[in-house]
């Protein structure tokens, strides 16, 4: 085979002179090719025109390597960042169409640090409107405080995609603006090797490969939002607060999180020295009215190991007024407690909701999920929102592993847990359906239900109906034209004062008088 020849390329530098430190390109519509490694003082390349590419040819570009210092105050213009900082490739408005390939780009000695925006001295910078984009075959390194990796600034329908990111850095200055090893809409088959807080920000991202030492409050390996899919995603991390997944929008499918707990530091000071180490969130703040809909979880795999004082929690999702049609189904979730530090929390599910809520949160329902610990299966409420109420458990498989003595399935944290119910569970290794810690004795304000589904089998158009135990008529219906009937039936309500038991049942078939008795400890089927 033959190699690819210079022909038709801008060979870079011989046929590009600088404007100082930098290679300014300005040539719409060709190729420029980097043909040997090179050390900038500041910014290496600024692209300024459509649909320039700009290959590295395997070379590595060192920029930043003089220290510039701070552009503006912290709480500046961050305009003078965007004009006068060092980027390793910096493309600038109207420049759409672009290509940054095959090479490495790395932070100097230099180390600047970026505005609290997040904007400065990053590898590449795109700025905003700029569309149609690729970055590919790139290896990024940087280690500035709040220095993000890929940085597109509101620019919409790029792709990034087989890359490679080394974030070298510890300093967060901004933890609610985010240092992003990758900000952009479209993301695939990249490899994040480390970074100190988010991974990849973007609406689109599938078959990456993260791995997060969180630094800071909210490291988010990946954010749903809107309409896009999360998927094909492999995540292992450690640290301060992480969360796997921002489950705020979209489908998040077939992805795999595995989180590590150790001894807790003082790297970040908010909350005190603590490792928190999440999967999938959706919090819905005080006062919140912002809508989240139709958001897809479904197919993952989450294993979460804690020890000395660590939380962990498989999922941490609200229930609320306006969250409504959340799906959260065929997943397993594991949660071990790897020591007996009386400092450890969590569980596969830690259920959330906002106090001035929970007479009125809308269900949140979660379906046929697997959920293995050997601790705490199911956790309603915990210290940072200790109330939850109406999350519906719908043929889960709740799994004990070993026999610790501290072990509940359902732990409730406060008495401001209530509303919850538990279909057609399946228990195993020890769990059960009434396996409870119960928080503050008020019982009025605790509660979950216990229910069984129930089919009835007769000729189409019997009518039907049933009766509970205390000869109350709960379900009446016709045999539909398959000759079945079904409904779901309340077999017990418990709180920490007394169950209420519903059971057994008195099944009816043409007339009250024509009937059969069913316990419905467990879904059954009754045959006319």
């Amino acid at each position: 085979f033959t190699t690819q020849t210079y022909a038709g390329k801008i060979r870079i530098p011989k046929d590009v002179p600088t404007g100082g430190s930098r290679f300014t390109l300005i040539e719409s519509g060709v190729t420029y090719i980097v043909t040997q490694d090179m050390v900038r003082d500041s910014l290496a390349f600024d692209i300024q025109a459509k649909n320039i590419t700009l290959d590295l040819d395997g070379h590595m570009v060192v920029y930043d390597d003089v220290h510039q210092g701070e552009i503006t105050g912290p709480d500046g213009n961050f305009w003078d960042y965007i004009n006068q900082s060092s980027f390793g490739i910096r493309v600038g408005n109207n420049c759409s169409g672009f290509k940054i390939l095959n090479g490495t780009i790395k932070q100097g000695a230099g180390n600047d640090a970026a505005h609290q925006t997040s904007i400065g001295f990053s590898p590449v910078y795109v700025r905003g409107g700029v569309t149609g984009g690729e970055i590919a075959g790139i290896t990024a390194e940087y280690g500035g405080p709040q220095v993000s990796g890929l940085y597109f600034h509101t620019a919409p329908n790029n792709n990034v995609h087989h890359n490679v990111m080394k974030d070298r850095g510890t300093i967060v200055t901004n933890r609610h603006i985010g240092v992003h090893a990758i900000c952009a809409s479209n993301n695939r088959y990249n490899l994040v090797a480390r970074t100190r807080h988010f991974a990849i920000s973007g609406q689109n991202a599938n078959h990456n490969e993260v791995y997060i030492d969180s630094w800071a409050t909210n490291a988010f390996g990946f954010v749903g939002s809107g309409k896009g899919a999360l998927y094909g995603n492999r995540l292992f991390g450690s640290g301060y607060h992480l969360v796997a997944f921002g489950a705020y929008g979209g489908s998040l499918y077939d992805n795999f999180v595995h989180l590590e707990g150790g001894p807790p530091d003082d790297r970040w000071d908010e909350y005190g020295s603590q490792i928190s180490l999440n999967g999938f969130r959706l919090t819905q703040y005080n006062n919140g009215t912002k809508r989240y809909e139709n958001i897809e979880i479904y197919n993952n795999v989450v294993s979460i190991n804690i020890k000395e004082g660590n939380i962990g929690r498989g999922t941490e999702l609200c229930s609320d007024d306006y969250v409504s049609n959340l799906q959260c189904y065929d997943n397993v979730i594991k949660v071990m407690y790897m020591d007996n530090h009386p400092g450890n929390t969590g569980g596969c599910v830690v259920a959330q909701t906002l106090g001035d809520r929970i007479n009125t949160a809308l269900p949140l329902v979660y379906t046929n999920n697997i959920f293995i610990s050997n601790r705490r299966n199911i956790m309603f409420g915990d210290r940072y929102i200790p109330s939850s109420s109406n999350h519906h458990f719908v043929h889960c498989h709740f799994v004990r592993i070993g026999n610790d003595s501290d072990y509940n399935t359902f732990y409730f944290h406060t008495d401001r847990e209530k509303k919850h119910i538990i279909q057609d569970g399946i228990f195993s290794g020890g769990a059960s359906a009434t396996s409870v810690h119960w928080g503050t004795i008020v019982p009025s304000a605790q509660n979950y239900e216990i229910q069984y589904s129930l089919k009835v089998i007769a000729l189409p158009g019997m009518p039907v109906g049933v009766v509970d135990f205390n000869d109350a008529a709960v379900f009446s219906g016709t045999i539909g034209v398959d000759s079945i009937a079904e409904t779901v039936l309340l077999s017990m309500n418990r709180n920490p004062s007394i169950d209420t038991v519903f059971t057994p049942h008195r099944v009816w078939g043409t007339s009250p008088g024509n009937f059969k008795t069913v316990t419905m400890d467990s879904a059954r089927v009754v045959d006319f």
